[in-house]
C-alpha cells in the first residue's frame, strides 16, 4: 500500500512532473484528517501549480482551457500566504527538518514551488546531513549558503555532488578570489540557472569577477546577480582583461549593481547576451563611453528592463540610450537618481526607438515644470501605465500637466511623491482630470495636501484605483473621516496612512465604515491611535481578519492583536514585522504604544 514516504521518494525522483504532484494532492484529499496538515498541503499543490500554469481551478481540477484572470490570480496568491500561516501546514512541512539546524528558514511563498518547500538555508554545520535534507525536501531546487567561516567551508559545499540537484544558488557571506576560482571551476553546478553573491565583500577583485564571467560550467545560467560586492582591483584587472570572452548565452537576466566603479561594467558593452531580457547596472559610476558601448551592443536587442539608476548619468549619456535601435523593445527603464534633467528627459520625449516604454521611473532626476511638461506632450510615452516622477520639483504646473495629457491615458500606477506641498486647485483638477480612469496605484506619499486636499482626492474620477498610498500627507482625524465616507474607498484594497496625525476617532471611522470591507492592506505605522482605536479596529467586522491583524501590527499593537483576537500566530507574525519595520521596535505600556 503506498504512503506518504512512497509520494515523497516519486515527487523526488520525478521532480519535473506536475502530475506525481497532483496525484499526491489527490491522495491526501482522500485521507482527509488522518494525515494532520495533508488537506492544508493539498490544497497548496493545487494552488501554487495552477499559478505555475496560469490555470483557474474548480473544486480540485485546473481549467486547462482557460487562463487565469488578475483578480482570481490575486485570490489566490492571498490564499497561499494565508494557507502557509497555518499551523498544521507549517508543521506537516517543517517539523521534519528541525533535528536538521536549517537556517533562517522563512515561511513565505516565495520559497515555495508546487508546494513544496523549494529553497532553504543552511549553514555549513546543517549541510553535512545535506542527504537527509533532500530527502525529506523532496522538491527542493534552491540553497542560502550561509555563515561560513572560510575557504574550507565553501570548498566543501562545492565539492558536494549534491549540488547537482540544485538550479539556485545563494551566497550571501564575503568570498575571496580563490573561493570564486574554485566556484567557477566546480563541475558540480553544471545544472546551475541562478547564482547570486550579494554581499559587501572588499577581498573579492577582478580576478574573481573575471573567473565566474568566463567559466564554462556557468554558462548556461539563466540568471546572475553580482550586486553589493565591493570590488577592490576591478580597474586594473579588467583592463588588460578580454570581456569579448563573456559568453552567456542563456542569460536571461544580469545584475552587477553598487560597485561604484566604472569598469565593473565593461563586459557588458562587448559581452555576448543574445538573450537576456533584464540588465541593471545600479549604483556604478560609468561614464558616456561606456553608455555608448551599452547602446550599440547587439547582442542586448531582446532586453525589455534596463535600470540604470544612481549612475551619475547626465543628459549626454541619456542620449546615447534615447536614440539606440539595440534598445527598441526595452519596456522598464529606470533612470531614478541621476542628474538627467529636463533636457534629458527631452531626448526621450524625441526618442523613436523606445516606443515600447510601459514604465519609466525618474525620481529624484532634477526634473521641473518643464521636463514634466515635456513628458505629458509627448506621444514616446503614450503606452506608458507607470510612471514615477517623485523627489523632482515639478510644482503644481507640473503636476496639472500630468493630470491632463491625453497621452497618459493608459497610466495604472503613477508616484509623485516628496514634492512638499501641492495646491488644492491642483488637487481638485487632479482629482478631475478625464484621463486617469485607469490608475489603479497613486501615491501623493510626502506632500502635505492636508484635510482638505484628501477631501476633494476622495471624490475623484478613479473608478479603477486599488491601492492609495498618503503617508505622511498632513492628514487628521477629519481628513480620514472625509474618506471613510466616501465611495471611493469601496475600491481600495491597500491604504497607507502611516505618519499622519490620526488619532482614536480616526480609527473608528474606518473602523464602523462598510466601505472598508474589501481592504487587504492598511498601514497605520507611526499613528497615534491609542489602545482604543486599536481595540475599534480590531473588533470592526467590515475590514477582513488579516487586514486588521497588519494595521495592528504596523501601528504598534501587535501584543494587543494578539490578545484581542486569541492568536498566537498574530503575536508571531507580528513579532516578525515590527522587526522589519522597525529598527528598534518599542512595545510601551502606553497608550501611544500599547
Amino acid at each position: 500500500m503506498i504512503d506518504d514516504q512512497a509520494w515523497m521518494k516519486s515527487i523526488r525522483d520525478n521532480p519535473a512532473d506536475d502530475g506525481v504532484r497532483l496525484g499526491y494532492a489527490d491522495w491526501l484529499n482522500d485521507q482527509g484528517d488522518e494525515i494532520p496538515g495533508g488537506v492544508e498541503h493539498a490544497e497548496l499543490i493545487m494552488l501554487q501549480m495552477a499559478l505555475k500554469n496560469n490555470r483557474p481551478l474548480e473544486g480540485h481540477r485546473q481549467l486547462n482551457n482557460e487562463k487565469l484572470d488578475e483578480p482570481e490570480r490575486e485570490k489566490m496568491e492571498a490564499r497561499v500566504a494565508a494557507l502557509l500561516q497555518t499551523e498544521a501546514l507549517r508543521t506537516k512541512l517543517l517539523a521534519p527538518l528541525d533535528p536538521l539546524g536549517i537556517n533562517n528558514l522563512v515561511i513565505d511563498d516565495t520559497r515555495y514551488e508546487g508546494g513544496f518547500l523549494s529553497h532553504v538555508a543552511v549553514t555549513p554545520e546543517s549541510w553535512q546531513r545535506a542527504e537527509e535534507l533532500f530527502r525529506l525536501a523532496p522538491g527542493l531546487t534552491g540553497i542560502t549558503f550561509t555563515n561560513f567561516r572560510n575557504t574550507q567551508d565553501i570548498r566543501e559545499f562545492l565539492a558536494s555532488p549534491l549540488l547537482r540537484r540544485l538550479t539556485t544558488i545563494d551566497l550571501p557571506n564575503p568570498i575571496q578570489d580563490q573561493d570564486a576560482i574554485a566556484l567557477a571551476a566546480s563541475p558540480n553546478l553544471i545544472g546551475l540557472r541562478s547564482l547570486s553573491l550579494r554581499w559587501r565583500a572588499a577581498s573579492i577583485t577582478g580576478t574573481g569577477i573575471s573567473a565566474i564571467l568566463q567559466a564554462r560550467n556557468l554558462r548556461d545560467l539563466e540568471h546572475l546577480n553580482l550586486s553589493s560586492t565591493e570590488i577592490d582591483g576591478i580597474q586594473n584587472d579588467f583592463i588588460d582583461y578580454d570581456i569579448g570572452q563573456v559568453n552567456f548565452p542563456h542569460l536571461k537576466s544580469l545584475r552587477i549593481e553598487d560597485h561604484n566603479l566604472v569598469f565593473s561594467v565593461l563586459p557588458i558593452a562587448a559581452g555576448h547576451f543574445p538573450n537576456l531580457e533584464s540588465l541593471a547596472l545600479t549604483g556604478n559610476v560609468v561614464d558616456e563611453d561606456v553608455i555608448h558601448a551599452i547602446a550599440d551592443n547587439q547582442t542586448l536587442a531582446n532586453v525589455r528592463s534596463l535600470d540604470l539608476k544612481e549612475n551619475v548619468l547626465a543628459d549626454v549619456a541619456v542620449q546615447y540610450l534615447a536614440t539606440s535601435s539595440n534598445l527598441k523593445n526595452v519596456e522598464h527603464l529606470d533612470l531614478s537618481l541621476n542628474p538627467i534633467g529636463d533636457r534629458g528627459l527631452s531626448h526621450f520625449a524625441r526618442s523613436q526607438t523606445m516606443l515600447k516604454l510601459r514604465e519609466l521611473y525618474l525620481q529624484h532626476t532634477h526634473i521641473t515644470a518643464v521636463g514634466a511638461y515635456t513628458l505629458a506632450n509627448s506621444s514616446t510615452f503614450c503606452n506608458l501605465v507607470t510612471l514615477d516622477l517623485s523627489s523632482n520639483h515639478i510644482g503644481d504646473e507640473g503636476l496639472a500637466a500630468i493630470a491632463l495629457s491625453s497621452n497618459l491615458s493608459k497610466l495604472e500606477t503613477l508616484r509623485v511623491e516628496n514634492m512638499q506641498t501641492i495646491g488644492l486647485e491642483t488637487i481638485a483638477s487632479f482629482a478631475a482630470t478625464p484621463y486617469l480612469k485607469k490608475l489603479r496605484v497613486l501615491s501623493l506619499s510626502h506632500n502635505n495636501i492636508g484635510d482638505n486636499g484628501l477631501f476633494d482626492l476622495s471624490r475623484g474620477n478613479f473608478p479603477e484605483i486599488t491601492h492609495l498610498q498618503i503617508e505622511r500627507i498632513g492628514v487628521s482625524n477629519v481628513g480620514v473621516e472625509h474618506l471613510a465616507r466616501s465611495p471611493l474607498s469601496a475600491q481600495l484594497t491597500a491604504l497607507n496612512l502611516s505618519y499622519n496625525n490620526i488619532g482614536p476617532e480616526g480609527a473608528r471611522a474606518i473602523a464602523d465604515s462598510p466601505h472598508f470591507a474589501n481592504l487587504r492592506m492598511l498601514n497605520m505605522r507611526n499613528t497615534q491611535i491609542g489602545a482604543s482605536g486599536a481595540r475599534a479596529i480590531a473588533e470592526s467586522k467590515y475590514p477582513p481578519q488579516q487586514t486588521k491583524d497588519n494595521a495592528l501590527i504596523t501601528a504598534g499593537y501587535a501584543h494587543l492583536a494578539g490578545h484581542v483576537l486569541g492568536s498566537d500566530e498574530v503575536r508571531r507574525r507580528g513579532a516578525r514585522l515590527i522587526e522589519s519595520l522597525f529598527p528598534n521596535p518599542q512595545t510601551g505600556q502606553n497608550e501611544g504604544r500599547t
